[in-house]
């Protein structure tokens, strides 16, 4: 009898650790998958690894075309080979990388010293200044800076430093997602996404939890999301 009571405790123990597996999976929307393939296959298959560059502290800044353009918290960036790893080019902000991002040919890094700088000489030339609380994230959008930081304040400013408007919301902080489009511009922070027109004005809110990271995908926005609110366990949105 006593054997028996052990083996139904361990049979409970592993439905339990299965459930917490479950619940940290990353939620996929079926409709998206067009493989053909599981979502287990999906989610746990490992891709190899082409090449891989040590950094010695945090990359927070990341953008890829032809080339690898990347940023770090002791103010490195980095221009590398796509398909080899090498190091074509590489500069030092006075402060640390918060951003890397493109605007067409032009690739720019936002630093903490409160500018973004052109990458596209050999030393790296201020190309816009910020005001306010150093950025949680930035984009250029054709000559458009928008900025995004860790109050709740997202700015669109021309290239000449002119502000165009500005939204100010303390529950929209930790504003670490700023995505522009050809309609608008979205906004991702502790109260999930929000999406504005050129002109300021809020098209659409929703809230899937804290959004971390996200990028447009054609008229879809993809995100990571719900940090905080699954207790550490972070979702994909489809938004």
């Amino acid at each position: 009898a006593i054997a028996k009571k052990a083996v139904a405790k361990k049979a409970v123990a592993k439905k339990a650790v299965a459930k917490r597996a479950v619940a940290r999976t990353i939620t996929v929307t079926p409709e998206r998958v067009e493989t053909g393939r599981s979502e287990r296959t999906l989610l746990h298959e490992k891709l190899p690894t082409l090449w891989r560059v040590a950094s010695s502290v945090q990359t927070v800044g990341l953008w890829v075309d032809d080339l690898v353009w990347t940023g770090n918290d002791v103010g490195e960036c980095y221009c590398l080979d796509k398909k080899t790893g090498a190091l074509l080019k590489e500069w030092v902000l006075p402060g640390d990388c918060v951003a890397v991002v493109s605007d067409d040919a032009w690739k720019y890094a936002g630093c903490k010293d409160g500018s973004v700088y052109a990458l596209t000489g050999s030393v790296p030339r201020v190309a816009y200044q910020l005001g306010g609380a150093p950025p949680d994230w930035l984009e250029v959008y054709q000559g458009i800076l928008c900025v995004s930081d860790h109050g709740g304040t997202g700015t669109v400013s021309d290239v000449d430093g002119a502000s165009r408007w500005q939204v100010r919301d303390r529950k929209a902080r930790e504003g670490r997602v700023l995505r522009t489009a050809a309609d608008g511009l979205y906004h991702g922070s502790y109260v999930g996404l929000r999406k504005y027109d050129w002109s300021g004005a809020r098209v659409w809110a929703t809230n899937p939890g804290d959004v971390r990271y996200g990028c447009v995908d054609g008229e879809l926005f993809v995100a990571t999301a719900g940090f905080f609110r699954n207790g550490g366990d972070t979702e994909l949105a489809l938004l």
